[in-house]
C-alpha cells in the first residue's frame, strides 16, 4: 500500500512590511484574523472644532494618507491611500492593532493633531472611521497701551507699553473664562516701539487672550478677552488691545 504523509504548516503570523500599490499591504497578525476597513474625511478645519460639515470646513481632495503601524516612537508604513474628489479615503483589509493615521499636510497646511492619531483596530471591527482634519495657520496680534482716559480704546497720545508679558490659551470648555482647565499655547513681550504683541501660525479654535499688568498699573476694560480664531477663506488675523493706566490710589 502506498503510503501518503501530508505536511501540515502552520503559519502564525507575518511582518510588517507596505506593498508598492496603493491601498494594500501584506497581511499582518494571525493569519485568521477578520479585516476591517478604516475609512473618513480629509477636511480643512477652519474653526478647529474636529468636526467636519460646519461653515468654515470643507473637504480637501489629492490629500496622502498613511497608516503607520504600530503605534509608538518608531512606527512604519502600512497602508497608503489618497483622498477622493469628496475628501474620502478609504483602507480594506486592515488587520487588528494600534495604527497611527496622518493625512500629509500641504504646503500652508498643518496638522490639526500633530504627530497624526492613533486609531485602534480590533477582530472584526468592520467599518470604522475616522476623519483627518487640516487647517491653515493664522495669527493673533495686539497692542498693550496706556489709555490714560479709561475709554478701553487707543487714542492720539496714548504710547504703547513695551516689555509686558501676554499670554495666549487655549479655551478648552469654550466657556469664555480662564479657569484651570486651559493650556498655556504661548507667551509673548510687547515690543518697545509700539507695545505690540503677536503668536503666529496658530490653528484655529477657541482662545483666550490676557496680560500681566506692570506694578502700579491696572486694566481699563476686560482682563481676559476670549475669541474663536477662525482661518483660511475667511482669513485668519485676529487684533486686539489691552489698555492700563495708574491704580487709583485709596482715598
Amino acid at each position: 500500500m502506498l503510503a501518503i504523509r501530508i505536511l501540515l504548516v502552520c503559519v502564525t503570523s507575518f511582518s510588517w512590511v507596505a506593498w508598492p500599490a496603493l491601498g494594500r499591504a501584506a497581511p499582518s497578525g494571525p493569519l485568521a484574523s477578520p479585516r476591517s476597513s478604516l475609512t473618513g474625511l480629509v477636511f480643512e478645519d477652519g474653526d478647529g472644532d474636529g468636526v467636519p460639515g460646519g461653515p468654515y470646513d470643507r473637504p480637501l481632495s489629492g490629500i496622502e494618507v498613511r497608516l503607520e503601524a504600530p503605534c509608538g516612537s518608531e512606527p512604519r508604513l502600512y497602508l497608503i491611500a489618497e483622498s477622493d474628489e469628496d475628501g474620502r479615503y478609504r483602507f480594506t483589509k486592515v488587520g487588528r492593532g494600534c495604527y497611527c493615521l496622518h493625512a500629509l499636510a500641504p504646503v500652508g497646511y498643518l496638522e490639526t493633531v500633530p504627530g497624526g492619531q492613533e486609531v485602534q483596530m480590533a477582530w472584526g471591527d468592520g467599518i470604522v472611521q475616522q476623519h483627518a482634519a487640516l487647517a491653515r495657520p493664522g495669527h493673533v496680534i495686539g497692542v498693550v497701551f496706556e489709555d490714560a482716559n479709561g475709554n478701553g480704546l487707543q487714542e492720539a497720545g496714548e504710547e504703547g507699553i513695551p516689555a509686558v508679558s501676554v499670554q495666549l490659551y487655549r479655551d478648552a470648555n469654550g466657556d469664555g473664562a480662564l479657569d484651570t482647565n486651559d493650556v498655556l499655547a504661548g507667551v509673548a513681550t510687547t515690543d518697545r516701539a509700539e507695545g505690540a504683541f503677536a503668536f503666529v501660525d496658530r490653528l484655529p479654535g477657541r482662545y483666550l487672550l490676557t496680560v500681566t499688568p506692570p506694578s502700579g498699573l491696572v486694566f481699563t476694560a476686560a482682563d481676559v478677552q476670549a475669541f474663536l480664531l477662525i482661518t483660511g477663506q475667511a482669513g485668519g488675523e485676529l487684533l486686539y488691545y489691552f489698555g492700563l493706566r495708574p491704580a487709583v490710589p485709596p482715598l
